[in-house]
């Protein structure tokens, strides 16, 4: 239990420090995330969200993805795009279906808003996730691995059933080549999180992640996971 608290600690540690920062000079306004909270509870799709809120990352991947999506070539509103204009961002991920516009605005939202709007942007991680985007799948199984905050509909991380779906999830992830999702899916094998302890296993999906990219927080926290294994 000790080795996955720990685990936990540094998962929410890494995932904190490392997410993408964004600039101050414009950040977005408390004012715009009242009106993106207004928008999301006044959206048709507000029990749909509800619903991928509630359910484990790894049941919904790809759930609502068209089967055009990978056949086309439009690409989303990236982060800057969602944090110069956050409603466009969110009518393209409402209305478009743009797997790329809801991770982008969630993370927006997570880095600028309070922690009371938690779980409007872990809404939009589940679904951008649904929609086939592997980051919001991977964001939204470490939010709940982190037991950060008590309205997730996920209260204990630790219960079997929760572990084994942050598994899961983590696995699904990492073999659609996210790869924060291999650094995550190695550290449920080095601290027996919904699995059975393997080193081995956990080295081998470190060094995935670094196979996708060496310059990148994911892989930095592999190696620096590694070295534990070591000591």
């Amino acid at each position: 239990m000790k080795a996955i608290s720990f685990f936990r600690s540094l998962v929410f540690l890494a995932i904190t420090v490392t997410t993408p920062a964004l600039s101050l000079e414009n950040s977005v306004q408390r004012d715009e995330f009242l009106q993106l909270q207004e928008g999301l509870r006044e959206s048709s799709n507000k029990y749909e969200l509800q619903t991928l809120y509630g359910a484990c990352p790894a049941d919904i991947w790809k759930t609502k993805m068209s089967f055009w999506k990978p056949f086309t070539t439009r690409f989303g509103m990236n982060l800057n795009a969602c944090r110069n204009d956050p409603k466009m961002c969110l009518r393209n991920c409402l209305g478009e279906q743009d797997s790329v516009a809801c991770f982008s605005l969630a993370v927006v939202w997570e880095m600028n808003g309070e922690s009371k709007d938690y779980p409007n942007w872990q809404r939009l991680f589940a679904l951008s996730c649904a929609l086939g985007h592997p980051g919001g799948c991977t964001n939204r199984a470490a939010s709940i691995l982190s037991d950060t905050h008590e309205s997730d509909p996920f209260p204990d991380p630790n219960e079997p059933e929760t572990a084994r779906c942050l598994f899961r999830s983590f696995q699904e992830t990492c073999a659609a080549r996210d790869a924060w999702g291999c650094a995550m899916h190695g550290a449920s094998y080095q601290f027996g999180n919904g699995v059975q302890k393997n080193n081995a296993l956990a080295r081998r999906y470190y060094e995935q992640s670094c196979e996708i990219d060496r310059d990148f927080a994911a892989c930095y926290m592999g190696r620096d996971f590694m070295k534990k294994m070591d000591e």
